[in-house]
């Protein structure tokens, strides 16, 4: 009986999407079998909505099984046979995806190095959108992969291109949230391998009333590098005092927002969107914040 998968390459980026995690040592490779696992999967899944035969099928099948038993360098040896008895199989760059994964878990990360950097070559100007969603996906693991060999500058570039270049893409408000929220973090990890701490703060500071998402090992990651500050408090109650509005330009439209400064860095105040001076209640918004974790945080250090 024939089977019918529906499941395309947008699919297969938001699974990989959620496998995100921070840059410790224990979360990456949690992150590497989960993508291991999901991207054998749908790779079994789209063959057939894409056109190909069941024995491409079958042997993705396979490739997965030897997987799933920890039988890696079988898998490498089927993903293989795969590609090169099905040369014009829709599936290469899903192919050629399992390979880097499949590498990088065994931690050969000059392997999977090589096949990341060159799937951010392809052109696909047909599948724009879709290579789009990949291309980010892959400048974020090239960017794990040189944070692991310990070469941050490689590293910070690559999440660079995987904020800007490529960036994120969801239908999602939440989603969105989510990804500001690990985006933040990522930076925060590379800049304090570098000795960079301002830019570190400044990377997580704009998501500390993200409250479309959790934002907890946000605020834990800024009291671990401001632990030995001083005098923080009086610092914050003097910014929340000097609010200021804003007027924003977004595809088309103008918003209005209010901001504070503080440690050098520019946060939005929580509520205030579309508020104007006048209708604006400062008293109200400073309370707000003072119940907010963040405050908290600053209050107790």
């Amino acid at each position: 009986m024939e089977r019918d998968f529906r499941v395309s390459l947008v699919d297969f980026e938001i699974l990989v999407k959620y496998c995100n995690l921070r840059f410790n040592n224990k979360e990456f490779e949690k992150d590497v079998v989960m993508k291991i696992i999901i991207v054998l999967i749908v790779l079994t899944f789209t063959s057939l909505a894409y056109g190909q035969e069941e024995e491409e099928v079958k042997h993705f099948e396979e490739a997965y099984n030897l997987f799933e038993n920890e039988k890696y360098d079988d898998a490498l040896v089927k993903l293989k046979y795969i590609k090169e008895n099905y040369s014009n199989s829709e599936n290469k760059i899903r192919i050629d995806y399992a390979f880097g994964m499949i590498y990088l878990h065994k931690n050969e990360l000059d392997n999977a190095l090589s096949i990341f950097k060159n799937i951010l070559e392809v052109d696909n100007k047909e599948n724009e959108d879709n290579m789009s969603d990949l291309k980010h996906s892959v400048s974020q693991i090239l960017s794990e992969i040189y944070f692991k060999k310990e070469q941050y500058d490689s590293s910070l570039i690559y999440l660079s291109i995987s904020d800007t270049v490529y960036p994120y893409k969801t239908f999602c408000g939440n989603g969105y949230a989510e990804n500001d929220i690990n985006t933040s973090l990522k930076y925060s990890a590379i800049y304090q391998k570098m000795n960079e701490k301002e830019k570190a703060l400044q990377s997580l500071l704009p998501n500390v009333f993200n409250d479309l998402a959790d934002n907890t090992i946000v605020i834990l990651e800024l009291k671990n590098i401001l632990k030995k500050e001083i005098g923080l408090k009086d610092s914050l109650d003097k910014a929340l005092n000097s609010m200021y509005i804003k007027r924003n330009n977004y595809d088309g439209k103008s918003t209005t927002r209010f901001y504070f400064n503080f440690l050098k860095t520019e946060i939005y105040v929580p509520n205030s969107y579309n508020e104007t001076e006048l209708s604006f209640d400062k008293e109200k918004a400073i309370n707000y914040i003072k119940k907010s974790e963040f405050y908290k945080m600053i209050s107790e250090l």
